[in-house]
């Protein structure tokens, strides 16, 4: 048995080495390079930790909310940009940046492959569901109903070592089955994919992946058309949210602009 006094001195070098670990933690965290936002008289520090940090600007159109994201986009970090507005700010800011391979600028247009089909079978089958109107009644319940099947019919591939095919997924989805309401949603499912298909076209392909560009340190704008493809737009800003969650559980450590 050791003496009372023994184990005060043991006590007492216990707590010294703790004190001592605890103010080398704080000085490291103090000293650690900030990543600061200048937004009017606030300064954010975007480190973030182990925190999601959000900010949510708000107003009308012209009153400055893209432009004040711009001195973001100097940072050394991965931006993933989606704008469902035709963002004059970030568009010419992409612009300026044609040919530098660390700016990612993907449109409608056809000149960029965006593959949709990387990733996870859930993820993925989320995503393509994620832009979907729902009625009041639904609730997501049709929504699920024709994820399910996508999934199912993912994996099947993924199993076969074949390449996912979109066209086909749109072809087997119109297939009936034993359940009624599954069919009914997954053939509503089918024709928004083909419209979503016969509208993009080119602008889908394997040129990039989301989280591939985000853990490469790219800064990537997607920039749906919605004012000329207004349906396709809402489509492809849901496949592309999903995305970016999936980057952010994968990877972290990026920037995220929504601008609606």
């Amino acid at each position: 048995m050791l003496d009372e006094d023994t184990i005060r001195f043991l006590w007492f070098w216990a707590w010294v080495l703790l004190a001592a670990w605890q103010w080398r933690r704080i000085r490291r965290l103090r000293n650690r390079p900030k990543v600061p936002w200048e937004l009017g008289s606030k300064t954010i520090d975007l480190r973030g930790g182990r925190d999601t940090i959000h900010a949510i600007l708000g107003g009308s159109s012209g009153n400055g909310k893209s432009t004040a994201l711009l001195p973001l986009l100097r940072l050394g970090m991965p931006v993933a940009a989606i704008g469902f507005d035709d963002s004059q700010p970030l568009q010419s800011w992409w612009s300026a940046y044609t040919g530098d391979p660390d700016y990612i600028h993907w449109t409608m247009d056809g000149t960029l492959g965006w593959n949709i089909l990387e990733g996870p079978p859930l993820a993925v089958a989320e995503a393509l569901t994620a832009g979907f109107e729902r009625s009041s009644q639904d609730t997501g319940y049709f929504r699920g109903l024709a994820r399910n099947r996508l999934m199912d019919l993912i994996v099947e591939d993924d199993e076969a070592q074949r390449p996912r095919d979109l066209w086909l997924y749109v072809d087997m989805l119109r297939q009936g089955g034993p359940d009624r309401e599954s069919n009914r949603a997954c053939r509503r499912w089918a024709g928004s994919f083909e419209t979503l298909l016969k509208t993009l076209g080119p602008s889908l392909g394997t040129d990039f992946d989301l989280t591939s560009a985000m853990r490469a340190g790219k800064k990537v704008l997607l920039l749906p058309n919605r004012f000329m493809l207004p349906e396709s737009a809402a489509l492809i800003g849901g496949i592309g949210l999903v995305q970016v969650r999936r980057a952010a559980a994968e990877t972290g450590n990026f920037l995220v602009f929504i601008e609606e």
